[in-house]
């Protein structure tokens, strides 16, 4: 119901009564949840799971690096089509480098973790989407797809493989084996919540900007926002995020301990 809300939020409207039922009913199920895991015997989600930090502040960065990832991924698609003029099969072919990218960002990150640790990972690689969206929020009217856009779907390619092999690790860092199948549905439910936000949210910069100047426009605009979020996460990383390594083995280095 939450990704149904947001969802609903940019095609309909924030104000929509299909937006604000699901909103509200999505709320009411959490807090229900909330209250029946508190009493049970055996709750699926203990309280206790929200107050381990690596679990928590994982999931955070995961959600808003997935809001950042499938905001980009769907204005960009729409611009590459609208904009350039793209045919749907070569829009979906311009992609095809940033997945290689990802790809490439993720298995450097698993190397560089072991040596330099989670968070600082975590932190470059917010810092290289950061860098990717600030490129593409500076596309030219007369923009050309490898002059003015593969360069930052390289960029945020690579940024995304690091983000998403350390956040991960974080999450998993403190989590027992009893608890590690919620540690992971947590995580997922952390990346389907975030694409949802991220589309919704940037998509409502981009249509506030193109009603007035033109998709382009807008487009620049909600790069420029996907920009500052991912510096602003990198920033509250560094605070947030606990300091976590991999040892030699592939297990998780923590405090002085290991788990395998």
């Amino acid at each position: 119901m939450l990704v149904l809300g947001l969802t609903s939020g940019g095609d309909h409207g924030w104000g929509s009564a299909q937006t604000i039922a699901s909103l509200v009913v999505a709320s009411a199920l959490l807090a229900t949840f909330g209250l029946i895991e508190r009493r049970a015997k055996q709750p699926i989600a203990p309280p206790s799971i929200w107050r381990v930090r690596s679990l928590v502040s994982g999931n955070a960065v995961f959600l808003a690096t997935s809001a950042v990832m499938g905001g980009v991924f769907f204005l960009s698609s729409l611009y590459l089509q609208r904009v350039l003029g793209l045919a749907a099969w070569e829009a979906g072919l311009a992609f095809l480098p940033l997945a290689l990218a990802v790809a490439a960002g993720g298995g450097l990150a698993s190397r560089l973790v072991a040596h330099a640790g989670a968070r600082l990972v975590i932190v470059v690689g917010l810092i290289i989407e950061c860098g990717g969206a600030l490129f593409l929020s500076q596309v030219p009217s007369d923009a050309g797809y490898f002059a003015n856009v593969l360069p930052g779907f390289v960029a945020i390619g690579i940024g995304l493989g690091f983000s998403f092999v350390a956040s991960p690790l974080v999450v998993m860092a403190d989590v027992g084996s009893q608890d590690a199948g919620l540690a992971s549905g947590l995580m997922q439910t952390a990346h389907e919540v975030g694409i949802s936000l991220g589309i919704a949210s940037l998509s409502a910069v981009a249509t506030a900007v193109a009603i007035q100047t033109g998709l382009a426009a807008g487009y620049r605009q909600s790069m420029l926002v996907a920009a500052v979020a991912a510096a602003l996460l990198a920033i509250v990383s560094l605070v947030v995020v606990p300091a976590i390594r991999t040892s030699a083995g592939g297990g998780i280095r923590m405090h002085g301990g290991s788990v395998g």
